[in-house]
């Protein structure tokens, strides 16, 4: 839940010590398909996305590990995040696919029987180091759009009673325009963006109880205008300070001015 600036666990104050899995930004298929097609990089992108998966959920080389676990036992962890492909959940796209939405939530399910508080976090494909084959699987977009409002009701029509399921909209959005519109974009949409409020209002007119998290524009809330609604009052505001603070001392952690 939220309460004030507080996020909670249990109705008591809660900073979660996570980690992320991201084996599941490219869809078996693709990943497959870029290896078969000759695509794959130097760096093994589409196998790793493969073998990440074999890891997860303890199958192939990995069969009799426990990977959550094992995360839990070394690193005393108590959440994991989850980093989703949003065209793969979304079906009104060309690029749903029925078996990675199943495939999700037989991952959340996992992490919720082990006792993890699960982030299953949307994106767009903007890794730089993948390669360009997987690039129009899951179109760029710098802001939410219809496909990041689909993929948010698919999760919340599937776990939207699992108040240890948080929905993260679209991870990192970036400014398209000039500060004061893209924040309007962000918030109302327009432009072909569809905006936090609308994507909110469809999630809770669900009745889904998740928490929901929302990043600023380039993870920095410098200019945020205000005006999210949400029936629920279970927004979490996300950040991304780095090891430098704006003006590059190297001895704090950005964390005020980007939260402002």
């Amino acid at each position: 839940d939220v309460d004030g600036a507080d996020i909670t666990l249990n109705g008591a104050p809660w900073v979660p010590r996570g980690m992320i899995f991201e084996s599941f930004l490219v869809t078996v298929e693709d990943a497959t398909e870029c290896i078969e097609q000759g695509h794959e990089t130097t760096n093994g992108y589409c196998q790793r996305h493969i073998t990440g998966r074999d890891y997860y959920f303890g199958t192939g080389e990995f069969a009799c590990h426990d990977a959550l676990v094992l995360a839990k036992n070394n690193w005393n962890i108590d959440s994991i995040r989850l980093n989703l492909n949003q065209a793969a959940l979304d079906h009104n796209s060309p690029h749903f696919s029925q078996s990675y939405v199943d495939e999700v939530n037989k991952a959340i399910t996992r992490a919720r029987a082990r006792g993890f508080v699960v982030f299953a976090a949307l994106f767009s494909q903007r890794n730089m180091n993948g390669p360009e084959f997987l690039e129009g699987k899951n179109p760029k977009t710098e802001l939410g759009n219809a496909s990041t409002k689909a993929a948010a009701n698919t999760l919340a029509n599937q776990f939207g009673e699992d108040r240890g399921v948080i929905i993260e909209l679209l991870n990192e959005p970036y400014r398209p325009t000039d500060l004061a519109m893209s924040w309007t974009y962000w918030l109302e949409g327009g432009g072909g963006y569809v905006g936090a409020n609308e994507i909110i209002a469809s999630i809770r007119s669900k009745d889904a109880k998740n928490a929901i998290v929302l990043q600023a524009l380039d993870g920095d809330f410098t200019g945020f205008p205000g005006g999210v609604e949400d029936s629920k009052h279970r927004i979490i505001y996300s950040a991304h300070p780095f090891l430098t603070d704006t003006n590059g001392a190297k001895e704090r952690v950005d964390w005020y001015t980007r939260f402002g």
